[in-house]
């Protein structure tokens, strides 16, 4: 099926990205990969409203954009986060968490809206719109480090000069870490995706994205709430733990899913 494909592509790489556009962003700035990764999400959206065979979706959609939206993962906000604050980091880290994933819950009901009312392609085509329009804002006003304007990071005493590139790589721990759960986190994506579409049909595609929008506000919210956790106890042990449990227990209500060919609805 070429849209599980394509998002299957898209998720891959939307997690498999992120280290190595931390590390171009260290080395050739935030301002510019940020620009540059809202450009590939235009182009995959503009060239997917033109596509003719269905591997090109998988291109464009999966690829091109799946490229674009990975580098603008947790990776970025924490990379800005260290960059530009001293103190209240674990709280401006989740607001920001949390605020990608309120954008996505406002927009993502808005473009199934559209989908269902005009089709797909105009939806696309705002999608490319508002890529553009932020990656212009993008190169236009941020900066990547508070020497850039000659201020102090929030929370500091001192002036803190602007690091040299950096030419270090991760841990291999913090490494595998990253794999393990990049694979396990996207790898819910497509069943659901072809879960929505085999129960609702032709409606499925408008069921997922309120079931993404649901899944974004959990996010933003745990995101925030881990945060402050964080600066409660001082450590993300208690995160870890509880956010482990509540896996677990989604994983077992996984199982009791039933779901019919004849389009009824999940047991």
């Amino acid at each position: 099926m070429p849209s599980t494909g394509a998002a299957s592509v898209n998720m891959v790489l939307f997690g498999a990205t992120a280290p190595f556009a931390t590390a171009l962003m260290e080395r050739a700035g935030i301002r510019r990969v940020a620009a540059g990764a809202m450009l590939l999400v235009a182009a995959g959206a503009l060239l997917a409203n033109a596509m003719t065979a269905p591997w090109q979706l998988v291109l464009y959609w999966g690829v091109l954009i799946g490229l674009g939206s990975g580098c603008l993962t947790m990776t970025f906000a924490a990379l800005v986060t260290s960059r530009w604050f001293t103190r209240r980091r674990g709280l401006v880290t989740g607001a920001l968490s949390a605020s990608s994933h309120l954008g996505q819950l406002l927009f993502l009901p808005l473009l199934a809206w559209a989908v269902d009312r005009y089709d797909w392609q105009p939806p696309v085509v705002t999608l490319a719109l508002a890529a553009l329009t932020v990656s212009a804002l993008v190169a236009l006003f941020p900066r990547d480090h508070p020497a850039d304007l000659g201020v102090r990071p929030y929370g500091s005493e001192e002036f803190v000069a602007k690091p040299a590139p950096a030419e270090g790589a991760a841990r291999p721990s913090l490494l595998v870490f990253a794999v393990v759960y990049g694979l396990v986190d996207v790898a819910t994506v497509p069943p659901v995706i072809a879960l929505c579409q085999r129960t609702y049909g032709d409606d499925g595609p408008i069921v997922f994205g309120w079931t993404n929008s649901a899944h974004q506000l959990g996010a933003g919210v745990s995101a925030f709430l881990g945060a402050t956790a964080r600066d409660v106890f001082g450590t993300y042990d208690t995160v870890w733990i509880t956010l482990g449990a509540v896996c677990v227990v989604a994983a077992l209500l996984a199982m009791v899913v039933r779901v019919s060919h004849a389009g009824r609805q999940p047991a």
